[in-house]
Formats: C-alpha cells, structure tokens, sequence
C-alpha cells in the first residue's frame, strides 16, 4: 500500500473577502514504519557507524544548529537527533549509547582540528570542547523503544495498516517526536497520534502544555473538507455544465466529436468553455476540474471505444486537460491529494508506554466530520 513520503499543512489566513489563503509548506518527513532490510543487527550498526561517525557533513550541520539555538532555533538539533533514530531502530540501547558516544567525540576532535578556520566564537567552542551541547542518547532510546513497543502492539493484529513519521518542523516547534497513522479500509486515516516522547514523567503542566501545542497544530494544519470545498466554490451558481456533463456521456462524446476533428489543435480552453468553465474564476476551476476530470477521463475513453476519437488523440486531449488541471490547482494552491481522517490524538509516551492519550478530533463529536490534511505523494 503506497504512502505519502511527504506531509503537506494547510496553514491559513484571511483575504479580503474573509476566506482562508493557503500558504503551502513542505514538511520533510522521514518515514520509519519499516525496519530496515538487514541480516543481522551486526549490519544494522555497522550502518549506523558508516552514515552517523565521523561524518563531516553531520558535524557542519551541528555547528550550524549550535549557532542556530543560540538564537532560539532548536530544528537543527532535532533533524539531527530523527536521523539517529532512523538509524538506530535494530540497535540495543548499549550499541545506541556507544554510536552517540563516538559521534560526540568525533565532532569534538572534527572542531578541535579545525580551530582558526571555522566560524566559531570562543564561548561556542568551550561549549562544544565541554561536551554541553552534545546529542543525548536518552531521547534517541525513548523514540525507538516507543516505535518498537508500538509495533509490537499493532502487529497482534495482521490486517492492520498504520505507519510512522517524524519531522523536524513538528518536534522543534509543536512538540511532535512521532506521527502515527491508522488507517482504515477505505484507505483513509482511522486514527492520527502526535505523539511526544519523554525520558521520565513530566509535571501535569507541562502535560497539559504538550497537549495545547498539539492542538495549536492541528488548527493550522487540518480543517474540514467541507470548508475546503465551500472556500474553492465560493460564489458559484449552480448548474455549472461540467456537473452533468460527467453523468451524460454522449453529451461528452458530442463536445469531444466537435472539438476533435483537428485533435492536434485541440484547445483545452475551448474545451473548458463547452464544459462550462470559463467564466469562473481560476478557483472554481480547480476544484471542478480536480473533482470531475477523472470521470471525464472515463468517459474519453468510452469514446476511444466507440470510435469518437483515436487512441493517441485521446491520449493527447488526457494529457493537455491534465496539464491546465495541474496548472490551476498549482497557482491556487489547492491539495494535490486529501487524506481524510476521522480521529487526531495528542498521546504523551514515556519510553514504550503511553502515559496520556487525549482525542482533540472524533468523527463521533466533530460536527464538521471530514478532516482532512494535505499531502502530496510526489517526490
């Protein structure tokens, strides 16, 4: 079953007319939902040496997260800290402490040899030479003992599908170490987990304080399809042609026989005009389009089968409405894909157990049922 390796938000603001404007933010997601595909756990660490120890690129990349969390910014410190746990799955907590160990060291010598031809100030440096700004293990442990135990628990029931993300936009600002997805049948998401993982307890106010920050993301990042909808189609009259077209075949043949007879000249606009289109605003066509263009694509291909249009004509015609459809949903910023989810869940985790599991969307109570997140499945 394909999953998206990229999480989209919807984060919102209003226009003139009091309508949510979507600025698009890619969230770089990992996804560690699979094991990685080793023999033995000897592999597995070697890897994680090979990839984490001694690598240049990692120590640049942590100077430039000191310098950045001197000013407040922790993401640098949190990418840092997600690639060691998509590398330290299938490693004991012993073989986890000792790649950390060895990977603080190196950055500690990677400096030192360095000194007078990096950009560091002095204080920097005795921070870095004293060790206070190393990677700790005892997070890195907490997350993966999580993933494990969560596994262990879904997997009891095989036909279960459910996978795992972490983000470094996620845990540095809305403290989110995992996401966790359930899915349903349907291909939808039965349960969404922000999940915050910690080494002991927190005190009930930083508890409750987790659980607002959760929150404060879902409403910047999810919202009701209904509202989606109702922004996109904002002002449009009814019977648009478009909509009864895509239930009227031979009214489709018809336009396609029309517009046909010199396919290489086809016009998407000229087609856009007959479907009903082309006084609406770039808005309204989007969504149509991204809503009845599929069964438009069926119903070309009924007239492939009936000897309306050729089968690189229609292939052609597919491809140019295809092309205006992707132009519009770019330009107006309208999700790729939808993935619609019925409940989100702020859980706190201490190690491999929950501690606090809080329902903030139900399907049961949300009188604005369809949620949706936005996502695009392409690389």
């Amino acid at each position: 079953m394909e999953r998206p390796p990229h999480i989209y938000t919807i984060e919102s603001k209003p226009n003139a007319q009091n309508i949510p404007d979507h600025s698009e933010r890619r969230l770089d997601m990992l996804d560690v939902s699979k094991p990685h595909d080793k023999i033995n756990r000897n592999e597995a660490l070697a890897e994680a040496q090979n990839e984490l120890v001694g690598n240049a690129a990692m120590y640049e990349n942590l100077l430039i997260a000191l310098k950045k969390k001197e000013n407040g910014n922790v993401s640098g410190f949190a990418h840092i800290e997600n690639l060691f746990v998509e590398y330290a799955e299938n490693l004991s907590d012993d073989e986890i402490d000792s790649i950390v160990r060895q990977f603080n060291t190196g950055f500690k010598k990677y400096i030192m040899s360095r000194r007078g031809a990096i950009d560091v100030t002095p204080k920097q440096f005795e921070k870095i030479t004293r060790g206070e700004i190393d990677i700790r293990s005892n997070g890195i442990k907490s997350v993966v003992n999580f993933i494990r135990g969560r596994k262990a628990i879904l997997n009891l029931s095989p036909a279960q599908s459910y996978d795992f993300y972490f983000e470094t936009g996620l845990d540095a600002h809305y403290k989110i170490d995992l996401v966790e997805m359930i899915y349903g049948e349907d291909e939808s998401i039965e349960t969404m987990s922000l999940i915050q993982i910690k080494s002991s307890i927190p005190p009930e106010y930083e508890q409750e304080e987790i659980t607002k920050t959760h929150r404060e993301w879902i409403d910047s990042a999810v919202m009701g399809i209904e509202d989606l909808e109702s922004e996109y189609l904002y002002g449009l009259a009814e019977g648009i042609p478009i909509e009864h077209m895509t239930g009227n075949i031979s009214e489709v043949l018809e336009v396609l026989e029309d517009l046909c007879t010199d396919p290489a000249g086809f016009n998407p606009d000229l087609f856009l005009s007959r479907l009903g289109l082309d006084d609406l605003n770039n808005k309204q066509k989007a969504w149509l389009l991204k809503k009845y263009l599929k069964i438009l694509e069926e119903e070309i291909n009924i007239g492939i089968s009936e000897g309306y249009v050729g089968n690189e004509d229609a292939e052609m015609i597919i491809s140019k409405l295809r092309e205006t459809e992707t132009k519009l949903v770019t330009k107006t910023r309208l999700p790729r894909n939808l993935s619609f989810i019925h409940n989100i869940d702020s859980v706190i985790a201490v190690g491999k157990n929950e501690i606090k599991r809080i329902t903030l969307v139900s399907k049961q109570s949300d009188t604005n049922k369809s949620k949706i997140i936005k996502y695009d499945t392409i690389n």
